[in-house]
């Protein structure tokens, strides 16, 4: 992957759209990626004794744009005693169970998707650049 311009008038109707709505057209890959990539994997993974913890799944931006996250449980409680249970099944490690579930159900894989989430992400500035 590159871009190519042919000639100065190109690069600068491609350096202005990548200007204008380059954050823009990276966190819709970074969303998209959340949602069609990382979500579904995460589903497959979740431990499902009851089902309960894959329900409470959510998709919600981050804090900055690009920034999108992922999220199982309740972790906000106002109890700071507390212990949410997605992210103790989430690290536990010792507990069993059935395959394709575990723990790191979301960790193991965000980090096997950082590849796909770049490839998704520069694609999406190529094809903006190139118009």
């Amino acid at each position: 992957m590159g871009l190519k311009f042919n000639g100065l008038e190109e690069f600068r109707n491609s350096f202005q759209r990548l200007r204008d709505r380059g954050s823009e057209t990276v966190d819709e890959a970074v969303k998209t990626y959340v949602v069609e990539d990382l979500y579904p994997e995460t589903a497959t993974r979740v431990p499902k004794k009851t089902g309960a913890l894959l329900g409470t799944a959510v998709v919600s931006p981050g804090e900055k744009q690009g920034s999108w996250k992922l999220t199982y449980g309740n972790s906000a409680t106002e109890n700071d005693s507390a212990v949410d249970y997605a992210a103790a099944v989430h690290e536990i490690e010792t507990a069993r169970h059935a395959a394709p579930t575990g723990a790191k159900f979301v960790e193991e894989p965000l980090k096997e998707g950082v590849q796909r989430l770049a490839e998704r992400t520069a694609q999406a500035l190529e094809d903006l650049a190139g118009g």
